[in-house]
């Protein structure tokens, strides 16, 4: 992505997850926040109201089965 950008061949770049995850912890990823037509946001988006119920419940639902069944969960471990 760096080299495109450098040379005009990328004419954007946008991104929400980086490797290391602060990606001011890389000389890469660092420099590449410093093109105009690059774009990051906070990779968050499982952190609506939605998605933390929708979370909590199924995990409830799981707890649920392997305490009645007896089987392991589906899932692999919980934690």
């Amino acid at each position: 992505m760096l080299e495109r950008l450098r040379d005009g061949r990328l004419g954007g770049y946008a991104a929400d997850v980086f490797a290391p995850e602060n990606p001011c912890d890389h000389p890469v990823n660092k420099e590449i926040l410093t093109f105009p037509n690059t774009v990051v946001s906070s990779h968050r988006a499982f952190l609506s109201d939605a998605a933390e119920h929708s979370q909590r419940l199924r995990l409830a639902q799981e707890v649920r089965r392997v305490l009645v069944s007896g089987e392991p969960p589906l899932f692999g471990r919980l934690a």
